[in-house]
This record gives C-alpha cells, sequence and structure tokens, in this order.
C-alpha cells in the first residue's frame, strides 16, 4: 500500500500514463543488446568450426603431443618454412630468431619415429590430408639432422661469450700465479718463516725442512710464548731487517691480483670448460659422422661486390692453413688479453657460405 508515501496519488500529482520514461530509448537500448549477444554467439560459433576444422584430417601426432607443438610454433616469430631455411644452411647469424626461441624450437622437432611417420605422407596430396600441425611440422621433418642443427646454431651464438669469460677467468688465474711467484716480500716471508720453523723445531734455522708450504704460514699462530705467537716474531724480524719499510703495504701490493682471483669460482669455471669441450665435441662428432648431411647452398648474398665478401669471409672464417699453424695460434692467445684472445672465437660468428663449409670451419675455429 503506497498510502501515506510520496507515491501515493494527491492533488497536482501526475496522471496516469503521464510518463518521463522514454520506452522507445529503453527498448532500442535492449534491442542493441540482443545484438551484440548474437555477434557474440556466431563468433564463438565461428572460433568453434576452425577449432573443429583444424583437428580434420590424418592425425600423426597425439593430441597432447600436438597441442604442445601448436602452443610453440606459436610463440615462434618465423614459419616452420624459413626456419627449415635458415637451420638448413646453419644461418647462426638470422637476427629474427633468437637464442631462447631456437631452445623452445627442440622440443618442435619430430623424434625418429614421428619423422618416419610424417615423411610417408610428404608427396602434395597425402600432405593436404594431414591435420594443420602436422603440416606446419612437416618441414621440419623433412629437415635432416635438425635437432643437431638448432643444438649447432646455439653453440655458435653461445661460443664467444663462453670462451670470453673462460679466458678472462684464466687470464686473472695466470695473473695471481705470476704475481706469486714473482713476489719480493712473499719470497723473504717464506724463507724467513722456514729459519724461524727450523730453528723451533731443531734448534738450528740451517737443519730441517728445506722448503715451507704457504698454508703452514697460518700455523706459526699457533705455536706461542705467552702473549706472543711465532707469527708475531717473525713481523718483528721483518721490521728489524729494514726499519723504514712496510711490508705489509709490499705484500698487498704485489699480491693485488692474487686477491682479485681468491673471489674467482673454480667450480663454476670447471663447469664452464666442460660446456665448451662438450659443445666442441658435438661440433666434432657432426663433422666426423654426418657431414655429408650437411650438404647445401648458402643463402643469396645481397652485397654488391660478392668476390670482395667473399674473400673477407674466408680471412675471418680462416685460411685453412696447416694444423701445426693452428696449433701455435692456440697457444699465443694463451699469452693475450682476454680482449685480444676472444678474437680466435667471435669468428665462429662471422663464418659464412653453405652448411657444409660453415660446420667444418666451425670445428677449425674451435680447435
Amino acid at each position: 500500500d503506497a498510502e501515506g508515501t510520496i507515491f501515493c496519488d494527491s492533488e497536482g500529482g501526475r496522471k496516469r500514463g503521464d510518463s518521463r520514461i522514454d520506452t522507445e530509448a529503453l527498448m532500442r537500448m535492449f534491442q542493441a543488446e540482443k545484438e551484440k549477444e548474437g555477434d557474440r554467439a556466431r563468433k564463438s560459433s565461428g572460433l568453434l568450426c576452425k577449432a573443429q576444422l583444424r583437428n580434420l584430417g590424418t592425425k600423426l601426432l597425439s593430441d597432447h603431443r600436438a597441442r604442445n607443438i601448436a602452443i610453440i610454433l606459436k610463440r615462434l616469430p618465423l614459419s616452420t618454412q624459413l626456419i627449415s631455411g635458415l637451420l638448413g644452411n646453419l644461418t647462426w647469424e638470422c637476427a629474427e630468431l633468437s637464442t631462447d626461441d631456437l631452445e623452445q624450437l627442440l622440443e618442435v622437432i619430430p623424434t625418429k619415429d614421428e619423422a618416419e611417420r610424417l615423411l610417408e605422407h610428404r608427396s602434395p596430396d597425402a600432405m593436404t590430408k594431414l591435420r594443420d600441425v602436422e603440416q606446419m611440422v612437416m618441414p621440419l621433418a623433412l629437415l635432416p639432422r635438425g635437432a643437431a642443427r638448432v643444438r649447432l646454431l646455439c653453440i655458435a651464438r653461445s661460443a664467444r661469450t663462453q670462451f670470453r669469460s673462460t679466458t678472462r677467468s684464466l687470464a686473472a688465474i695466470r695473473k695471481a700465479c705470476a704475481a706469486i711467484h714473482s713476489s719480493t716480500t712473499l719470497r723473504e716471508v717464506t724463507l724467513l718463516a722456514l729459519e724461524l720453523g727450523n730453528f723451533i723445531n731443531h734448534g738450528d734455522s740451517s737443519k730441517g725442512a728445506k722448503a715451507v708450504s704457504i698454508g703452514s704460514l697460518v700455523t706459526l699462530k699457533d705455536f706461542k710464548a705467552g702473549r706472543l705467537s711465532s707469527l708475531h716474531f717473525l713481523c718483528a724480524s721483518m721490521l728489524r731487517s729494514v726499519p723504514d719499510r712496510n711490508a705489509y703495504d709490499d705484500l698487498a701490493n704485489e699480491l693485488k691480483p692474487v686477491v682479485i682471483v681468491a673471489k674467482l669460482q673454480v667450480q663454476n669455471l670447471q663447469a664452464s670448460m666442460r660446456n665448451f669441450s662438450r659443445d666442441f665435441e658435438v661440433v666434432s662428432a657432426e663433422c666426423a659422422n654426418f657431414v655429408h648431411e650437411y650438404a647445401g647452398s648458402a643463402a643469396p648474398d645481397s652485397s654488391p661486390n660478392k668476390e670482395q665478401n667473399d674473400e673477407e669471409r674466408e680471412s675471418l672464417a680462416g685460411s685453412g692453413g696447416d694444423e701445426d699453424q693452428e696449433e701455435e695460434l692456440g697457444e699465443y692467445a694463451l699469452d693475450l688479453d682476454a680482449h685480444e684472445s676472444t678474437r680466435f672465437i667471435e669468428d665462429v660468428m662471422k663464418i659464412r657460405g653453405c652448411a657444409n663449409k660453415r660446420l667444418r670451419r666451425m670445428r677449425r675455429g674451435g680447435e
């Protein structure tokens, strides 16, 4: 009952049917919403039909495997046809395909069993009857040594960074060893520690041990007489020999490279060297056993002066000298600083030519 409320009829109230609502506009609003729902329903139905059409055709891969392949291929910036061409020529300098893309591509490469089943439908007529995923992955199935080619591209791209990091670490270690070997203050400390230890143990500094290890210097602090240790006596002896000398500063300056290399994780260096050796074994194995699978022509050269570019590529990739000369270069690289020595491995990314040529010179560059 609206009596007694603002909704009850009163004098001056609105007459029945005298509404301020535009009913026609309201009807148009509902009609527009109904049309939108119809459009969404038709769009959803169209997507469902497309999904169903994609599932039509001969299925050679399991649904789970096909779904994973489709997800990865959707993320790749290039089609499998173009990717197959890049892998066929070992075009590791291609910027459109990142190293992360290549690592994902390893999950797409058909296995031996999958490739055999796909190759049975390689004819144009048979391919049209395949499901869309099988059709997309077919170029990769037709490519010989597909997974190995992807690994070679990854190796070529990571070789420069990996070699530079390893070379810098080894150079730091060599510098630290040279600092230890040439330090006059450390030599003086060890000789004095030898005399001190022999006198304590045998009563005569000329008898007893002929050498002392660096680690045994720390044990001098444990041999005490009251509050003073033999390490205190060693320091006092050095100060007594040259009163104006600051032996601590001299030793710290001479062994500064040693302090720097002490922060180096040897396990990481060993792991990096193992990875480098493993990658080289992969390249060598491909050259020794499957080099005939990499026969093919290189991508067309767009440079105006092709002969000059070929000469430059020959010089960058290596002139193909005898093995003794290559060994000398490898040994010489160890004596260079990190920046200079990396040029021996940076040339891998500059190698051009057919896949067979790239592979052989890639192996030569890693020797």
